[in-house]
Order: structure tokens, then C-alpha cells, then sequence
């Protein structure tokens, strides 16, 4: 009767796994009856799941954090507050409307630098 649980479980896995791009394969062990009847053999069954790898596009990161430091320097030089870390961080920043526009690019360019090398990094060591 075990065998027949057996065989009929992988075949439902089979078939659905043939729907799905990765397989899963089945596993059968037999462990020690627990206080059961003389004879019969308890079985556990479990699925190994294909491992899946999650990647995180480079590009899409740099992009986001080069908006996002962009945005930060202009909410903090409107909020008035972190000017000098502002002017001590990038080179060509000062509290004027071009000396703003100026640290937004330069801003946005170590945002898309950073985020391409994290993006990069990590999905070379993942």
C-alpha cells in the first residue's frame, strides 16, 4: 500500500512539475515505525525545490539611487539643515541655485556609479 502511495504521489508530481520550467524531485525516506503495528514502516516524503538565484539588475539600481541622492540633496539644502556636510561630501556644492544644481548632478552621478558597482557586486557573489 506504500508503494502504491509512493508511485501514485510522484506521478502528481511529475505532472506538475511538467507544467512548471523547473522540475522538482522527490524524495522518499524511511524512517523507524513510531509505536505503530509490528511490520509496517512509517514514510516521510519531502520535495527538494529547485534553487532559484534572485538577480538584481545593475542599471535599475543606479538609476534609483541616483534619483534618490539627487532628491536628498535638494530636500536638504530646502530644509536648510546638513549644508556642510553637503559642501564637505561633494566638491562643487554651495548653498546658491547653481551651486544646488551643480552638487544635484554631481550627486546623481556617485548615485549611479554606487548603485551599478552594489548592483554589479552582488550579483557576482550571489
Amino acid at each position: 500500500m506504500v508503494k502504491k502511495k509512493l508511485r501514485s504521489i510522484r506521478t502528481i508530481v511529475k505532472k506538475a512539475s511538467a507544467k512548471r520550467s523547473a522540475p522538482k524531485q522527490v524524495v522518499a525516506k524511511r524512517s523507524a515505525p513510531k509505536r505503530k503495528a509490528p511490520g509496517k514502516k512509517a514514510t516521510t516524503i519531502s520535495i527538494a525545490a529547485p534553487k532559484v538565484r534572485s538577480r538584481i539588475s545593475p542599471y535599475s539600481l543606479a538609476y534609483s539611487l541616483g534619483i534618490l541622492n539627487a532628491l536628498c540633496v535638494l530636500a536638504m539644502t530646502g530644509l536648510g539643515k546638513g549644508q556642510e556636510v553637503l559642501s564637505s561630501m561633494l566638491f562643487s556644492y554651495s548653498t546658491s541655485l547653481q551651486g544646488l544644481i551643480v552638487g544635484m548632478i554631481e550627486a546623481t552621478i556617485w548615485g549611479l556609479v554606487g548603485g551599478f558597482v552594489i548592483g554589479w557586486l552582488y550579483n557576482k557573489f550571489n
